[in-house]
């Protein structure tokens, strides 16, 4: 489970170990898939917060902790002192986070766009994504559909090309 925004001492992001390479490299079969995604996004500078977004139906707690327990990543619980101190760990905020605002007023327009922009490049494989974002009721649920949007499209064999650029065109969109 992600730290809570008032710990005030979270964890610092997890890091792959050697073994935890290896694993990847070698696509062991003694883990799952989300246990192999998460090998891929660590990179020292996610933390548990930002993965838990990457992978919003996974518990990356759980996921987390069986790769630390299988030796494949340190997490701050197990890194050494002097290795847990260089790495950046994550500012939590002095005060709680404002509540984002609502949606703006061209969000229909924003959804219908991203939903047509992801069927025309995910074909059947939108659909999950579509409903995710027709079920958006406010602006942090906004930005996490954004997100998974653009990471799909990046992901994807027709959209990679076009991801980046219609990440820019929604900005211009949801600016208006």
């Amino acid at each position: 489970m992600p730290p809570a925004a008032s710990d005030p001492s979270p964890l610092p992001p997890p890091r792959k170990t050697a073994a935890g390479g290896e694993a990847l490299a070698s696509r062991d079969p003694r883990f799952n898939a989300v246990q192999r995604r998460l090998l891929i996004l660590i990179d020292g500078r996610r933390d548990r917060l930002i993965l838990q977004g990457l992978l919003p139906a996974a518990d990356v707690g759980r996921e987390l902790d069986a790769l630390a327990a299988a030796g494949l990543i340190e997490t701050g619980a197990s890194l050494p002192a002097e290795v847990a101190s260089e790495v950046p760990a994550a500012t939590a905020p002095a005060e709680p986070e404002p509540i984002l605002p609502a949606l703006p007023e061209n969000w229909p327009e924003v959804c219908r766009w991203m939903s047509t922009h992801a069927r025309d490049t995910l074909g059947v494989l939108a659909s999950p994504l579509i409903d995710r974002i027709e079920k958006v009721e406010d602006a942090h649920g906004m930005l996490g559909a954004i997100s998974q949007w653009h990471m799909a499209l990046r992901g994807s064999r027709l959209g990679h090309a076009s991801a980046d650029e219609g990440l820019a065109q929604l900005r211009r969109m949801l600016a208006q």
